[in-house]
């Protein structure tokens, strides 16, 4: 048997948000948010962008731009792609944090480079690129210099976020590969007995999520 889920980008929080859409003017609405901002509050990266999308919005709860910065940098510090373009927007069209090009032109250039190998720098690239060109050269040797310690400083929780999924799945019983592909794409694949979960994703992060959530879905 075998059960494959072929990515570029999957989020935990599409399937949250699809559940938020049929669940509007239900009562299971008021649960399902709880359970996201649980999930945020312990440190879900896709649960912290959702949640900052409603704050952002004022869908579901009261609008909160302060609280949704702070959601966003949290997840994009995680290694959320999706969190790391929209902490970019908050910085540079000021909202709920100070307006700050500096800090929109690095975590547009974060977000660029997030999975940049397989799909290309895209919209941030360009975002980055824009803003770049506006900055005196030394403020660009320091962008670069905090882009290169923050890239670290995520590539480091990323790696210990996806040795907890690793640790978990072996201890069910799954024998664990991963390894980079030539087009830039991050593979995982989990086999156990018989059954195989894969995936072929942007990064790491999105990777393991998807494989994990694969292997809980099979039936024991």
């Amino acid at each position: 048997m075998k059960l494959r889920i072929t990515i570029l980008a999957v989020l935990a929080a599409n399937a949250f948000a699809a559940s938020a859409s049929e669940a509007s003017g239900k009562e299971q609405g008021g649960s399902l948010l709880e359970g996201i901002k649980t999930s945020a509050s312990i440190g879900n990266a896709d649960a912290q962008c959702l949640l900052a999308n409603f704050y952002k919005e004022g869908d579901g709860v009261t609008q909160n731009l302060v609280k949704a910065a702070q959601l966003y940098r949290m997840a994009a510090e995680q290694g959320h792609d999706q969190a790391q373009l929209k902490i970019a927007y908050c910085y540079r069209d000021g909202l709920g944090v100070m307006q700050d090009n500096v800090k929109a032109c690095i975590w547009f250039a974060i977000s660029a480079s997030n999975g940049g190998g397989l799909n290309g720098l895209g919209r941030a690239g360009d975002l980055m690129n824009k803003i770049r060109k506006t900055l005196p050269s030394k403020e660009v040797e320091q962008v670069d210099a905090q882009i290169n310690r923050l890239e670290n400083d995520i590539l480091a929780r990323e790696k210990r976020n996806y040795s907890k999924i690793v640790t978990q799945l072996t201890k069910a019983g799954w024998k664990i590969s991963m390894k980079k592909g030539a087009d830039g794409s991050h593979n995982v694949e989990a086999r156990k007995e018989g059954r195989t979960s894969t995936s072929h994703a942007p990064n790491w992060r999105v990777a393991f999520e998807t494989v994990r959530r694969q292997c809980e879905a099979w039936p024991e």
